[in-house]
């Protein structure tokens, strides 16, 4: 199944961040572990929806970079992972982003990072990566 475009999401229950706003371009489920991802096309959107969600001590990024992951959490400690994918960046940027958000769900569910969950790690690089890679939003 492939990540979830906006008229899709009304459809999807379960994660706070799926609140059908247009502003989210993509959604990747991480059902296995009661996470998502949502990925936008900028910055600015990305800061308005998570504000709006009540995530606290956001920091914008650098305006020049083409993409970027983010693990925050609102201000009843709920997480909230996504991704900023702007026009232009490469698909290795893509993978590269994709590494960091599958650290950041790692570290949120408590699996230590080492050689025994290398095999989490890819799996999960692999999901996010073909969302991306298979979207019907173009990216």
């Amino acid at each position: 199944m492939a990540g979830l475009g906006r008229k899709e999401m009304k459809k999807r229950r379960g994660s706070k961040m799926i609140k059908q706003d247009k502003r989210i371009a993509l959604y990747i489920p991480l059902d296995m572990f009661n996470l998502g991802v949502a990925v936008f096309r900028s910055e600015t959107k990305r800061l308005a929806v998570l504000q709006k969600q009540g995530c606290v001590d956001l920091e914008r990024q650098n305006d020049s970079a083409l993409a970027s992951a983010h693990m925050d959490y609102t201000s009843d400690g709920a997480i909230r992972l996504s991704m900023v994918i702007k026009p232009g960046a490469t698909r290795s940027t893509w993978a590269h982003e994709c590494s960091h958000i599958a650290d950041f769900a790692m570290e949120y569910l408590g699996i230590p990072p080492g050689v025994e969950s290398t095999e989490v790690r890819a799996y999960l690089v692999g999901h996010l990566f073909w969302h991306l890679d298979n979207s019907e939003v173009p990216l």
